[in-house]
Protein backbone atom coordinates (compact mmCIF):
# COMPACT_ATOMS: atom_id res chain seq x y z
CA UNK A 1 0.00 0.00 0.00
CA UNK A 2 1.72 3.38 -1.06
CA UNK A 3 0.43 6.28 0.38
CA UNK A 4 1.26 10.13 -0.68
CA UNK A 5 3.45 12.16 1.93
CA UNK A 6 1.93 15.70 2.40
CA UNK A 7 5.09 17.79 2.15
CA UNK A 8 4.49 21.46 3.99
CA UNK A 9 6.39 24.18 2.97
CA UNK A 10 8.66 23.98 6.23
CA UNK A 11 9.08 20.45 4.86
CA UNK A 12 10.17 21.87 1.95
CA UNK A 13 12.72 24.59 4.13
CA UNK A 14 13.66 21.62 6.34
CA UNK A 15 14.76 19.55 4.04
CA UNK A 16 17.53 22.70 2.32
CA UNK A 17 19.18 23.09 6.26
CA UNK A 18 19.46 19.29 6.05
CA UNK A 19 21.37 19.53 3.14
CA UNK A 20 22.95 22.49 4.10
CA UNK A 21 24.08 21.69 7.62
CA UNK A 22 25.12 18.07 6.39
CA UNK A 23 26.63 19.15 3.14
CA UNK A 24 24.35 17.01 1.02
CA UNK A 25 26.72 14.12 2.14
CA UNK A 26 24.94 10.83 2.54
CA UNK A 27 25.31 9.83 6.59
CA UNK A 28 25.04 6.09 5.57
CA UNK A 29 27.03 5.86 2.57
CA UNK A 30 29.60 8.92 3.05
CA UNK A 31 28.83 10.37 -1.04
CA UNK A 32 28.18 13.48 -1.65
CA UNK A 33 24.65 13.27 -3.03
CA UNK A 34 24.91 15.19 -6.69
CA UNK A 35 20.89 15.91 -7.42
CA UNK A 36 18.49 17.44 -4.61
CA UNK A 37 15.96 14.52 -6.45
CA UNK A 38 18.01 11.74 -4.69
CA UNK A 39 18.44 13.43 -1.18
CA UNK A 40 16.25 13.32 1.95
CA UNK A 41 15.67 13.58 5.00
CA UNK A 42 15.24 10.92 6.65
CA UNK A 43 13.07 10.94 10.48
CA UNK A 44 14.52 8.55 12.95
CA UNK A 45 11.29 9.09 14.52
CA UNK A 46 8.82 9.30 12.37
CA UNK A 47 7.40 12.67 10.33
CA UNK A 48 3.70 12.23 12.14
CA UNK A 49 5.77 12.89 15.75
CA UNK A 50 5.24 16.77 15.35
CA UNK A 51 7.60 17.24 18.71
CA UNK A 52 10.88 15.61 16.96
CA UNK A 53 9.50 16.39 13.16
CA UNK A 54 12.11 19.52 13.05
CA UNK A 55 14.77 18.29 15.50
CA UNK A 56 17.96 18.25 14.62
CA UNK A 57 19.22 15.18 15.87
CA UNK A 58 16.21 13.23 14.66
CA UNK A 59 17.15 13.89 11.06
CA UNK A 60 19.77 12.84 9.03
CA UNK A 61 20.82 13.16 5.25
CA UNK A 62 20.37 10.12 2.87
CA UNK A 63 20.47 9.47 -0.80
CA UNK A 64 17.15 8.43 -1.18
CA UNK A 65 18.18 5.00 -3.61
CA UNK A 66 19.52 3.22 -2.23
CA UNK A 67 20.40 4.05 1.59
CA UNK A 68 17.31 5.70 2.90
CA UNK A 69 15.32 3.18 1.45
CA UNK A 70 17.37 0.45 3.30
CA UNK A 71 17.27 1.99 6.44
CA UNK A 72 13.70 2.96 7.05
CA UNK A 73 12.93 -0.38 8.50
CA UNK A 74 16.59 -0.39 10.31
CA UNK A 75 14.98 1.57 13.32
CA UNK A 76 14.26 -1.17 16.08
CA UNK A 77 16.89 -2.28 18.84
CA UNK A 78 19.98 -4.00 17.35
CA UNK A 79 19.20 -2.84 13.67
CA UNK A 80 21.89 -0.82 11.59
CA UNK A 81 19.88 2.67 11.42
CA UNK A 82 19.18 1.74 15.30
CA UNK A 83 22.98 1.34 15.89
CA UNK A 84 23.96 3.64 13.82
CA UNK A 85 21.80 6.89 15.83
CA UNK A 86 22.32 5.47 18.81
CA UNK A 87 26.59 6.06 18.07
CA UNK A 88 26.01 9.26 16.58
CA UNK A 89 23.80 10.29 19.44
CA UNK A 90 25.37 8.46 22.53
CA UNK A 91 22.95 6.44 24.80
CA UNK A 92 21.97 9.86 26.91
CA UNK A 93 20.95 11.78 23.95
CA UNK A 94 19.58 9.13 22.24
CA UNK A 95 17.30 8.39 25.51
CA UNK A 96 15.91 12.37 25.69
CA UNK A 97 15.69 11.82 21.64
CA UNK A 98 13.34 9.30 22.21
CA UNK A 99 11.49 10.79 25.38
CA UNK A 100 11.24 13.98 22.91
CA UNK A 101 9.18 11.58 20.19
CA UNK A 102 7.01 10.52 22.73
CA UNK A 103 5.32 13.47 23.64
CA UNK A 104 3.01 15.05 22.38
CA UNK A 105 4.33 17.97 20.20
CA UNK A 106 1.47 20.58 18.74
CA UNK A 107 1.74 21.94 14.68
CA UNK A 108 3.19 25.75 14.45
CA UNK A 109 4.13 25.76 10.72
CA UNK A 110 4.81 29.97 11.36
CA UNK A 111 6.92 29.00 13.93
CA UNK A 112 8.63 25.80 12.76
CA UNK A 113 9.33 28.77 9.41
CA UNK A 114 10.87 31.02 11.16
CA UNK A 115 13.23 28.68 13.46
CA UNK A 116 13.98 26.69 10.45
CA UNK A 117 14.93 30.10 8.32
CA UNK A 118 17.21 31.36 11.28
CA UNK A 119 18.96 27.93 11.50
CA UNK A 120 19.35 28.85 7.57
CA UNK A 121 21.02 32.16 8.35
CA UNK A 122 23.48 31.00 10.61
CA UNK A 123 24.59 28.18 8.75
CA UNK A 124 25.02 30.50 5.66
CA UNK A 125 26.86 33.25 8.11
CA UNK A 126 29.48 30.34 9.24
CA UNK A 127 30.27 29.35 5.46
Amino acid sequence: MRFKVKIRPSDKLWTEYIRLRDNNICCKCGKVIESKYNSGVSHFYNRSKESTRYDDENCDLMCNIPCHQEWEHEKKEGRDYYNFKLNQLGQKRFDLLTLRANTTGKRDDKLNKIIIQEKIKEIERTN
